[in-house]
């Protein structure tokens, strides 16, 4: 069966021998981009998290310096991760599965709990938060698996056990600490890796069918999260000081902005009205101080993000690269489009971070690791 990329005809399938320019405008795209990104955030955490900083550390720029660590480190694992093989990269596979794992179990046993979500471990002073970890291994195993598929004679019930087994693994500790917001990436990521993967339409439409109602359970655990859907689907306005609390304060940040913002430290809703002005809600912050046009390059460079490492998916015939490249992708993308949604209204607040911009040292070291990933499946090698 031809796989989706295929379909919706983004290119030519081809050899990275044989065009190394594609190649190299691909890999200087994504590491400009991701770097940048980066160094935007920073700039954007620094200003957007002063009060808060002061307020609880007695110093302003306590969460900007944790923030440049961060960047430094995942800017070296980046570096690592693109220069390991691909053959290296199976052979990490079933470790990297295994040891996720069993750090996402020892959350319930050592765990400390944020907002109402024991997915965190501390170590060493060092909150980490191994969810964030698991789309690694979540994209690099399904993709392993795909590489398995017998094209002449492809055995797809095996590879869809293959693929539960995986995100069963990966994502059910995350839902049962209580996290909404990752498995509400996670499993769109699997699904899309599926569907890249060439899984019949029929086969994905009785997924998709058994994850919504799995996905309404999870929403009916917890009453908090009625609340939040209510109020951010239908009017948050209408209850500003309860469910639509921060959704209603990121709308005043991004409307008082306006074009061209209020200028680099001078945001208002910081000050108290926005909770989350350096972390879920960085793109509101970064709409009020520097402006709605900002936001949306910053939106139009994810968006690029995401658009080179599906285009890059092409160059590979085989499976494996392929979903790879494009596993990192749609995570980028999707994450995204999940967050910016939030940040406006469209979806609930859910607790997902903007990929390379927010502020949160397990989130911007995974998708740096994420991005040299996807940039050592380049390449095909021989």
């Amino acid at each position: 069966m031809a796989t989706l990329l295929t379909r919706l005809r983004l290119g030519p399938i081809v050899d990275d021998v044989e065009q190394p320019s594609l190649v190299i405008k691909a890999r200087r795209w994504i590491m400009v981009i991701s770097l940048l990104l980066a160094v935007f955030g920073t700039i954007m955490v620094f200003s957007a998290s002063t009060v808060l900083s002061y307020r609880n550390h007695n110093i302003a720029y306590n969460y900007g310096l944790n923030h440049v660590l961060s960047v430094a480190v995942g800017l070296v694992v980046m570096f690592f991760a693109m220069r390991i093989s691909q053959r290296k990269w199976k052979q990490l596979a079933l470790w990297l599965l295994s040891a996720t794992t069993l750090v996402l179990l020892a959350t319930f046993v050592l765990g400390s709990a944020v907002g109402g979500q024991q997915n965190w471990i501390a170590v060493g002073g060092i909150k980490l938060q191994p969810s964030e970890f698991a789309k690694i291994s979540l994209v690099l195993c399904i993709a392993i698996a795909a590489g398995m598929i017998n094209a002449d004679a492809p055995d797809w019930k095996r590879f869809w056990r293959q693929v539960c087994l995986i995100s069963g693994l990966l994502i059910g500790p995350v839902v049962l600490a209580g996290d909404a917001g990752t498995p509400a990436v996670m499993v769109p990521l699997a699904l899309g890796l599926v569907i890249i993967c060439g899984a019949s339409w029929r086969s994905i439409s009785y997924a998709g069918a058994v994850l919504f109602v799995g996905g309404v359970a999870i929403v009916m655990r917890k009453a908090y999260r009625l609340e939040r859907l209510g109020s951010n689907w239908f009017d948050p306005s209408a209850d500003s000081s309860g469910g639509g609390y921060q959704s209603t304060h990121g709308q005043y940040a991004i409307a008082g902005g306006g074009w061209f913002g209020t200028g680099l430290g001078s945001g208002r809703e910081k000050w108290g009205g926005l909770p989350a002005a350096h972390t879920d809600f960085i793109l509101a912050s970064t709409a009020e101080e520097t402006g709605v046009i900002t936001a949306a390059l910053v939106i139009a460079a994810l968006g690029l993000l995401a658009f080179w490492f599906l285009r890059i998916a092409l160059l590979h015939q085989e499976l494996m690269p392929r979903a790879v490249c494009a596993g990192v992708g749609i995570w980028l993308g999707w994450q995204s489009i999940v967050n910016i949604a939030m940040v406006v209204g469209v979806f609930p607040v859910i607790g997902v971070t903007l990929p390379l911009v927010s502020y949160g040292g397990s989130s911007m070291i995974a998708t740096l690791a994420g991005i040299g990933m996807g940039l050592s499946f380049l390449k095909v090698e021989r």
